[in-house]
């Protein structure tokens, strides 16, 4: 009886082993599939002062990265003032290529349509992994960039990364903060800004924030939450480490909003995977949500 509860014991503990080690198989797939080269830059624009700004980081990524350029203008209604549809778009067209001071020959689409969701069906096209980039804010009778609406709604969707611009100038991402709860969220994060290891060579640091834990009268109940939450988080950050052994890591204590915002500062751009993929309706999270707003930086969604 002893020995068959020892066999059933070995192959309970080979199974759980083969379980582990096809999910750790699994999720080492997973990041090495989503770990692609950005080969096409896809921006949106609406007209707005600042979307120049938006361009401007635009042509700079795609100098640099030497990858080509799209410029999409999509537009809900339109008034064609008694010429055609094909006419309006041509008109459409001209005043881009004014505005923004184009070549001659830009890539320009112009669509009808919701913005956000013209944008992320012009990216399904595209044959190089794109990467979308529009303002945090802007303005436009016939088509809206700004955070809130379109910039949040393509972020929210897009199954491809999401360049959130923010700040007054045009900037290379390198130096990047990877806000970070050790899970592979931030798997996803880390695998996608090493699509700038090869033209941009960045310089990466990962943050984790542990948030305090609600005070409770009873001080002895308390102390013990705070070394359960300490304990647990220590061995989590432990096998982080030993993943990526290479990867500077950062650890803090206090509010998530607070802390990231102040150490932003420091850095060029933001880099986030705030949503699970396995969700149907997937959403920001309301700290990624919160950290678009409200830190002046650009912001990288990474799907």
């Amino acid at each position: 009886m002893c020995r068959g509860f020892s066999d059933f014991a070995r192959m309970t503990r080979g199974m759980a082993f083969a379980t582990l080690k096809i999910k750790f198989l699994k999720r080492q797939k997973g990041i090495q599939m989503q770990n692609q080269d950005i080969g096409h830059i896809i921006v949106g624009i609406d007209f707005s002062k600042y979307s120049k700004i938006v361009v401007k980081e635009a042509q700079k990524l795609s100098e640099t990265m030497n990858v080509p350029i799209t410029y999409c203008y999509a537009y809900e209604y339109f008034q064609t003032l008694g010429g055609t549809v094909d006419e309006f778009v041509l008109k459409m067209k001209f005043q881009i290529r004014k505005v923004y001071k184009l070549s001659e020959n830009p890539k320009i689409i112009v669509q009808m349509g919701d913005p956000a969701e013209q944008l992320i069906e012009i990216a399904k096209k595209i044959e190089q992994a794109p990467l979308i980039i529009v303002g945090h804010k802007g303005y436009s009778k016939l088509a809206r960039f700004f955070l809130g609406s379109t910039a949040e709604k393509v972020a929210t969707l897009s199954p491809f990364p999401v360049w959130i611009h923010r700040g007054r100038r045009a900037l290379l991402p390198k130096r990047i903060l990877i806000p970070s709860d050790l899970t592979e969220q931030t798997d996803r994060a880390l695998s996608q800004v090493k699509s700038f290891e090869s033209s941009v060579h960045p310089s990466l640091e990962l943050y984790h924030v542990i948030p305090n834990p609600i005070p409770m009268l009873d001080f002895t109940v308390h102390k013990e939450m705070v070394k359960q939450i300490n304990d647990e988080d220590n061995k989590n950050f432990s096998n982080f480490s030993k993943t990526h052994p290479d990867l500077k890591m950062i650890r803090s204590h206090g509010n998530i909003l607070d802390k990231v915002e102040k150490k932003s500062k420091g850095f060029d751009i933001v880099a986030l995977s705030p949503r699970d993929k396995n969700r149907r309706n997937p959403l920001l999270g309301k700290v990624a949500t919160k950290l678009i707003r409200s830190v002046n930086k650009p912001i990288l969604i990474c799907p």
